[in-house]
């Protein structure tokens, strides 16, 4: 099967940053100023600083291995690359932290081009450097591409969130019961007559029952307070979005496939919104066991492995 475009991006993205988060601080996104304020301070270092320096070799094969022929490289090259990151955040919460702010970088990208240059086309008609005639379809165009970027991105951070939490539970750091993690996992449970025994299958969340979800346990994998305000205008205006989304996608009648002028201010409000819930989410994280954590997986025997194949890869 062949990856989406914004898949193989993201991949590429995910691929050639670093994961030099086995430093003496925890690193994190400049994206993310409250929770960068307050673990971003320097650490005591861990008992063994030579690795740090193993840990950067490691790092600069993966990213050779990344950027070397780019244009050439396979999706099975690229998704094993990604496998490769996703094996390193299965090691621990830091781990974890680490993943979730690269590809949240990687996802973002799209969402803010499409916000920079509806914002570039509007200031057009606010400076009367353009009419509103001459610029009907470029916004239209733009819209639909900014509301479809950010529904994209949001998908795949919840995506990426629900793993996480998946894997948390995996370690035993979180619990979860038999129906929240097939819920969690998108998968079912089902009566086989034929067959005589119960089968699983997968299913298919909605947009907003995976985001009550992933922000219902995501936060207890960095033991953080965070809860998401329902009542908000954000809330609101998410959900606008979405059931914009639902229409132009699937439309019932005409009047589906017209985008409101206000598109834009609508979007800007959902994705501030989305944002400042996993600001305010990290805010409320729990530094020192992230902290403790990061110290704890720089001398996991497993990091070590998973960094050698890297480097031997990248040779």
């Amino acid at each position: 099967m062949q990856s989406s475009p914004l898949l193989l991006r993201s991949i590429r993205l995910a691929a050639s940053r670093r994961l030099d988060s086995w430093q003496c601080t925890v690193r994190v996104h400049d994206t993310w100023p409250p929770f960068r304020s307050r673990v971003g301070a320097p650490r005591e270092r861990p008992p063994n600083p030579r690795f740090h320096r193993t840990v950067g070799f490691a790092v600069r094969a993966v990213k050779r291995q990344s950027v070397r022929r780019q244009a050439d490289m396979s999706d099975d090259k690229l998704k094993e690359i990604l496998a490769t990151h996703e094996e390193l955040a299965k090691l621990s919460t830091a781990a974890s932290f680490s993943y979730f702010m690269t590809m949240s970088k990687g996802l973002n990208r799209d969402t803010v081009r499409c916000l920079d240059f509806c914002r570039a086309l509007k200031d057009q008609l606010v400076e009367g450097r353009s009419k509103m005639e001459d610029l009907t379809e470029e916004l239209d165009f733009w819209y639909r591409t900014l509301l479809r970027a950010f529904i994209t991105e949001v998908e795949g951070m919840l995506f990426v969130m629900r793993r996480i939490i998946i894997w948390s539970n995996e370690r035993g750091e979180i619990e979860l019961s038999t129906a929240e993690a097939a819920l969690i996992r998108e998968q079912e449970f089902m009566v086989s007559v034929a067959r005589k025994r119960i089968e699983e299958r997968d299913r298919s969340n909605r947009l907003l029952e995976n985001f009550f979800l992933a922000f219902a346990f995501f936060p207890k994998v960095f033991r953080s307070g965070f809860q998401v305000d329902y009542g908000s205008h954000g809330w609101e205006m998410f959900q606008r979005v979405v059931k914009v989304r639902n229409s132009i996608t699937h439309p019932k009648n005409p009047g589906d496939l017209v985008l409101h002028p206000n598109m834009y201010n609508v979007v800007l409000d959902a994705f501030s919104w989305f944002h400042e819930c996993i600001h305010q989410l990290l805010d409320q994280a729990d530094r020192e066991f992230l902290v403790r954590s990061h110290a704890e997986t720089s001398l996991d025997p497993r990091l070590h492995e998973i960094l050698r194949r890297v480097s031997d890869g990248g040779e």
